[in-house]
């Protein structure tokens, strides 16, 4: 994704038009265009303005990684990222319980519960019950749905 993408993402997640961006730093309207489209790329000191402004990482805006992290963040997980920064308290607490809830709900199968050999889960292991249960309990519907 390039600067001009990224820039568009940002002003758009945070809801501003351009003109309304140009207004606040000072710029004229095709100028934050131009940056858009690639055109032309912003000032030092209007760039770091603009990431304070639309909550964004230099980093990311530039695509550059950060050398002491290996946690990539894709350009789809930063955009519920600034989604959330955005919700008042009431919206941010309901994802924030729904999240609970379905990582709680999510099995999550790690190295532990693998037998080396078949590449099956253990059995016993709570991921293997979870999944067996599941079978079980929908044994009859996954049955009927694959019928020729």
């Amino acid at each position: 994704m390039s600067f001009g993408s990224k820039l568009k993402a940002a002003r758009v997640s945070a809801g501003m038009k351009q003109s309304q961006l140009a207004q606040i730093l000072s710029v004229e309207n095709t100028t934050v265009s131009n940056w858009e489209n690639g055109t032309s790329k912003p000032h030092v000191e209007t760039f770091y303005r603009l990431c304070n402004m639309l909550s964004v990482s230099p980093n990311w805006m530039l695509d550059w990684n950060d050398c002491e992290s290996n946690n990539e963040i894709t350009d789809r997980e930063y955009s519920l990222i600034q989604k959330y920064r955005r919700l008042d308290d009431r919206g941010k607490s309901a994802v924030d319980n729904t999240l609970d809830y379905e990582y709680q709900e999510t099995p999550v199968a790690t190295s532990d519960h693998i037998d080396v050999d078949s590449g099956n889960f253990q059995e016993d292991t709570p991921i293997h019950m979870e999944l067996t249960a599941f079978e079980e309990k929908n044994a009859e519907k996954l049955k009927n749905k694959h019928k020729i």
